[in-house]
């Protein structure tokens, strides 16, 4: 049989069964596959085809071996899923099979997102008390948009009046404050010890509210010259 040429190869891609279910077991890993998923990510996948469903079939070749949706067959098996929707394509050499499986990863990689529609969409999902985390986007990825404020910057930081220093300190270094069911310790973040101190009874806590540094400088470069502040201390502040 003689190799199909470019225009029959195209036509070709348009006869094809249609998408039918095959066991889980019978779909083979390429071992040619270069693109790779995380735990995260394959998280995700999990969470997205739990929601949605599998809508986005896979895509193997005449021996059932994986073209397209390795994330999806792995997160098909951590699922249970006893089978997997797939698309059959047979008209492919194996130098076509390798580089469409470059194609299809690398291609979606070079578009981009219009901001402000994707803040918008992710905004009406979030204030419709909807699980936008099956989007594949976390909280994280918010752009705050504080809008077109003149903020005026002073040249100088106002004066800060501290009380006199024979004044006697409601609070010292090693303090704990017992705020209902709450414990707050007062201390440096960084220090192992205090960190021993707050939690000496055994018990654990079940939400921590901190500001690491990471965290502070993200919030920095998204609202450049709202904030100035010495680096020294802002790392001594957040505990870094």
């Amino acid at each position: 049989m003689s190799p199909k040429t470019s225009d029959e190869a195209y036509i070709a891609s348009f006869i094809h069964t249609n998408i039918e279910l095959v066991d889980t077991a019978r779909v083979k890993i390429n071992p040619h596959n270069a693109r790779t998923h995380s735990p995260k990510q394959l998280a995700k996948i999990r969470a997205s085809i739990s929601k949605f469903g599998f809508i986005v079939p896979i895509i193997v070749d005449e021996n059932y071996v994986l073209l397209a949706g390795h994330g999806r067959l792995a997160a098909a098996m951590a699922l249970g899923l006893e089978q997997v929707p797939v698309v059959c394509f047979s008209h492919m050499s194996e130098a076509d099979k390798r580089a469409y499986m470059l194609a299809d990863n690398r291609i979606a990689e070079l578009s981009d997102w219009d901001k402000k529609r994707r803040n918008e969409e992710l905004s009406f999902l979030l204030e419709s008390d909807y699980k936008f985390e099956v989007t594949g986007f976390e909280l994280s990825d918010f752009e705050f948009n504080l809008g077109d404020q003149n903020v005026q910057i002073p040249d100088q930081e106002p004066e800060v009046k501290l009380p006199a220093f024979d004044e006697i300190a409601i609070s010292r270094l090693g303090d704990i404050w017992n705020i209902g069911p709450h414990r707050f310790i007062v201390g440096d973040a960084r220090d192992p010890r205090i960190w021993d101190l707050l939690f000496a009874s055994g018990t654990l806590a079940a939400m921590c509210f901190a500001d690491p540094p990471h965290i502070t400088f993200q919030l920095m470069d998204m609202c450049p010259g709202l904030v100035k502040i010495n680096t020294a201390i802002l790392c001594t502040l957040a505990g870094g």
